[in-house]
């Protein structure tokens, strides 16, 4: 495609923005890799950072070659949702892992849903679960719905901006929002649990910049989209579509230089350093020694990101040993004993368990 004036003034404008984002990013990810200290965390927050620039250079791209930003955008639609469920598992780590933040739950009072539902619910382990496979589900059908619209592009079967219901853009377009929608819902509902536990890591900052980069880049698309569509806005290229998505590549080109000051003060790597440990009260596990490479390769293995989906989906009577049984001894209100043989551990009561190894005729006692 021939670059008119327009165009080359909005390359060259989001070039120059975009250097200063990676600078400043690079920056920040740099010195959490150099002072790796907590690789569970320091893990999620790297991945988080690698957003910012990601999404800068994506919209430098589709300013170059907006004819193949759907093509580029499919690695980008796929790490915002991979990003959002970051965030989550680094509130868990922040709590001390997955068991602690079972057992901080079940010491939280009875509380409302978030709106539109008012009714009252208890904390446990089950609700943990819920929050964990509800936002989830977004890192996992996002890239399929991405996926998908790439391949719809090519056969003129997608018609990005187009409504009309025997194109792939209006259905791409509910699932990705009923899909966004479910899993902030959940990260709403679960930072209302945990906000008290978590207040030494200021969450509602990181949460805030994470789902404004989510949620406000997608709707001013929308949003541009429509404005341009009606004339509210002066067109930059003939075709209305393509003129909305250069407006809005340059403006995510700028805002991802303010997010990129932003991350600075929500993800901050100096709590980290060695000097500074003791500033921050919920530090776990110190590990010191190594070296950029080693942390580099912690940071980009996703064995934690596979293991998370098998044991969010796959049920737990399925993952248990098949050479156990489990014994439920409960006490009822009548002071009476309950005994209870199952194949499968209960995760989400506090009752007495008996293990009973069948093999090795071994009974084990475990307090749950």
């Amino acid at each position: 495609m021939k670059l008119t004036l327009i165009n080359s003034i909005f390359i060259l404008i989001g070039a120059g923005l975009t250097f200063v984002t990676l600078c400043i990013s690079l920056f920040l990810i740099i010195c959490h890799l150099r002072n790796y200290t907590q690789p569970k965390q320091q893990r999620c927050i790297v991945r988080i950072c690698i957003m910012v620039p990601l999404y800068a250079v994506y919209s430098l791209l589709a300013l170059i070659f907006p004819r193949q930003q759907t093509y580029f955008a499919v690695f980008r639609d796929c790490y915002e949702a991979y990003a959002l469920y970051m965030f989550f598992v680094l509130c868990i780590e922040y709590a001390g892992g997955q068991k602690q933040m079972e057992a901080n739950f079940l010491q939280q009072n009875k509380m409302r849903l978030v709106m539109p539902f008012w009714c009252y619910f208890q904390p446990s382990a089950r609700v943990l679960m819920w929050c964990r496979r509800g936002i989830l589900q977004y890192a996992l059908i996002r890239p399929l719905v991405t996926i998908a619209s790439a391949i719809l592009l090519p056969l003129d079967k997608y018609g990005e901006g187009s409504w009309k219901f025997d194109k792939g853009y209006v259905y791409a377009t509910i699932i990705n929002n009923i899909c966004v929608t479910v899993a902030l819902y959940f990260l709403v509902l679960f930072y209302k649990v945990v906000k008290e536990d978590l207040k030494p890591y200021r969450p509602l900052l990181k949460f805030s910049v994470i789902k404004l980069i989510v949620v406000f880049c997608y709707w001013q698309s929308l949003i541009l989209l429509v404005l341009a569509q009606f004339k509210f806005i002066p067109p930059v290229d003939p075709d209305v579509t393509t003129s909305a998505s250069m407006l809005q590549n340059l403006a995510i080109c700028f805002e991802m230089l303010i997010f990129s000051i932003l991350f600075l003060y929500a993800f901050p790597y100096q709590m980290y350093r060695v000097g500074a440990l003791s500033q921050a009260p919920l530090i776990r596990e110190v590990q010191l020694g190594g070296d950029i490479k080693g942390s580099i390769t912690d940071m980009v293995n996703q064995k934690d990101m596979v293991k998370d989906t098998y044991e969010s989906f796959v049920p737990k009577f399925k993952r248990d040993n098949t050479g156990k049984k489990f014994r439920k001894v409960k006490e009822n209100g009548d002071n009476s004993i309950q005994v209870i043989e199952t194949d499968a551990r209960d995760d989400d009561t506090n009752i007495e368990l008996d293990i009973i190894d069948d093999k090795a005729g071994i009974n084990n006692t475990e307090r749950r």
